[in-house]
Parts: C-alpha cells; sequence; structure tokens
C-alpha cells in the first residue's frame, strides 16, 4: 500500500508543478514566500513546499504562484544531526528514504534561496495515542440550492487520551475508491477543513472526536470508501497557528486558498527577520487506522458520475491494491 500511496502522491506532484509554472512580473505587486509541509514518524517520503505568491495589497491573487527552484533545504535535530532533502519536481523537496521523525527529538527546518537563509522555531515530536476505534456517521447537509444538499459520511476519532498532560491533536485523512474496473487514490478526501483539537478536560477519558468528512461526490461510494485516518499529536504552537488559519480560512476560503498575510508562522529570515514569510514546518508523530466505509451507510446517495473510462480520472489505476476486498 505503501508503494502505491508514493507513486499517487509523487505523481500529483509533477502534475501540479506543471500547471503552476507562470511568468509573473514581479513588480506588479510583492511577493510572499509560502513554505509547506511536515515531517512525522511514518515512512519517508516526507515533503517541503516552496512557492512566492504574489500579492497586492492586503489580498492574495489566485492562481499568481512561482515555485522555488535549487532551494538547499535540510532538517536538523537537537544533537546537530542534519539530513538534506532532495528537490523532486518544481519546489517540491524530499526527505530520503528512511527518514522519518523520531519521538523525543526536537527538528528545525532550514532553508537556504536567493542567498537568503530561512529557519523554523524548533518542534519537539510527542507521543500520539493509538486510535482505539473509527466511528461512521452518515451526514447531510442543506445547501445553497434550494433543491439540492450535501451529504457525506462522518468520521470519528475514538482514543484514550493521556493523563496529567496537555496535548494537541491534528487530523489528516486519504482514501481510495473504486469506479468500474479502477481504483482511485484520493489524498485529500477532506480538503475543506482543518481538524484540530486540544485536550481541554478530557485527561486521561476516552475521548471522540471529529477526524474527516468524506463527502459523497456521486464517485466515491459507487462502491465503498477505504479511508485511512491519522491522528497527529502536534504542539502547542502549531496548535494555536493552524486554529487561526481555520479561524480566517471559515470567511476567505478553503484550504487550498493561500494563507492570509496576517498569520504568521514559526519561519524567519536571518537575513531579514522583518521579512513576512507564511506557513508553518512542523514535525508529529502519527497513529493510524484504516476503515472501510460501506455505500449502505448513506441514507440518501448522490446521483452516480458518468465515467466513460475510469482511466482518465485522476490517480486512478487498473492495479487492485492489496488491502482492498470485496
Amino acid at each position: 500500500m505503501k508503494k502505491i500511496i508514493v507513486f499517487f502522491v509523487l505523481t500529483a506532484i509533477l502534475t501540479n508543478s506543471c500547471i503552476d509554472q507562470l511568468d509573473v512580473n514581479t513588480d506588479r505587486g510583492e511577493f510572499i514566500l509560502v513554505i509547506e509541509g511536515f515531517i512525522s514518524t511514518q515512512p519517508s517520503p516526507h515533503v517541503i513546499s516552496i512557492t512566492k505568491s504574489v500579492k497586492y495589497g492586503s489580498a492574495f491573487v489566485d492562481g499568481v504562484i512561482r515555485r522555488i527552484r535549487g532551494a538547499k533545504v535540510f532538517i536538523r535535530d537537537q544533537r546537530g544531526e542534519i539530513t538534506f532533502l532532495t528537490e523532486f519536481g518544481f519546489g517540491f523537496y524530499l526527505t530520503p528514504a528512511g527518514f522519518r521523525a523520531v519521538v523525543g527529538n526536537s527538528y528545525t527546518l532550514q532553508i537556504i534561496t536567493g542567498g537568503m537563509t530561512y529557519y523554523s522555531t524548533p518542534e519537539l515530536v510527542t507521543k500520539a495515542p493509538e486510535i482505539d476505534s473509527l466511528i461512521l456517521k452518515f451526514k447531510k447537509f442543506p445547501s445553497t440550492d434550494p433543491l439540492d444538499f450535501v451529504s457525506g459520511v462522518e468520521v470519528y476519532s475514538q482514543w484514550r487520551d493521556p493523563e496529567n498532560e496537555i496535548n494537541y491533536y491534528m487530523w489528516e485523512s486519504f482514501g481510495t475508491y473504486k469506479i468500474d474496473n479502477c481504483w482511485i487514490y484520493d489524498p485529500n478526501g477532506d480538503n475543506k477543513s482543518i481538524r484540530i483539537m486540544k485536550d481541554k478536560n478530557s485527561n486521561g477519558n476516552l475521548v471522540t472526536d471529529l477526524a474527516a468528512f468524506i463527502e459523497d461526490d456521486g464517485g466515491r461510494y459507487m462502491d465503498k470508501y477505504y479511508i485511512t485516518v491519522q491522528q497527529l499529536s502536534i504542539s502547542e504552537e502549531a496548535f494555536v497557528f493552524f486554529k487561526l488559519l481555520d479561524n480566517q480560512l471559515s470567511i476567505n476560503g478553503d484550504i487550498f486558498d493561500p494563507p492570509p498575510a496576517t498569520i504568521r508562522g514559526n519561519i524567519i529570515s536571518l537575513d531579514d527577520p522583518d521579512q513576512h514569510v507564511i506557513g508553518y514546518f512542523m514535525a508529529a508523530d502519527v497513529s493510524v487506522k484504516s476503515v472501510f466505509i460501506p455505500r449502505e451507510i448513506l441514507e440518501v446517495k448522490q446521483l452516480p458520475r458518468i465515467i466513460n473510462n475510469c482511466l482518465t480520472l485522476t490517480n486512478s489505476t487498473t492495479v487492485r491494491p492489496p488491502f482492498w476486498i470485496d
């Protein structure tokens, strides 16, 4: 499964990178450096993306992005050990095979590009409690169109929260579904929300919280949907950053819009501390659990997609995943 996922991720990186190459006149607007990505205790590759997004005044311009090539990118732990990342595609930098973060270690990201050096503040990796179970619940919402509706499946994570400590959580998810004789990898099934939580008043208790919402788009549930939930243990600083970002996105757009310029992350320029850099470098332990979501859980269903050739769908393959059960 890991090999299949890595193939799809790298394919998506190359595809997106070709689209994003734009010839932008830098005199027309201010470019803001945007750094995205994190490392975890899961196997490599971990991806760091470096771009510059142009903004006019206080607003970003959709699609006006320059990916940064030729940067020197490396990660340093608290003992001074350095891991160099390799550029893959346009503006994407990957950790080497076999690299993974270690619980108890702190990590700092360093980037050298355009004659400038950028550092993140250290990120300590804390233990993520294991997910006991994933709970599924059908959900239907009204739409802006009175004749339409939004529906799908809420996926809740349930786990035992550690005692006598404050924990901060974040959830990522990805999935696979089948259409005709193709399996489609869905790297961003829940792409409209940032799922985070602080364990206030829950120490030592069994906790249940929403980890993902997988919308019925007419294709995901034509057979069944295989979801993998990653439960990340993140730092307080990361929680605060993503909380602010979530508040902004609830007003301005979705998770793939450029972050608002008013939110600063944990990355600064050593050469110009006043330079505005957007993004947050995070290091996290991860607990992982997967489950099939049966089509029968949908109390009402969206109209199915009409597909002439399933191989024309993004991230599709006729190679049956080893985890797929009929």
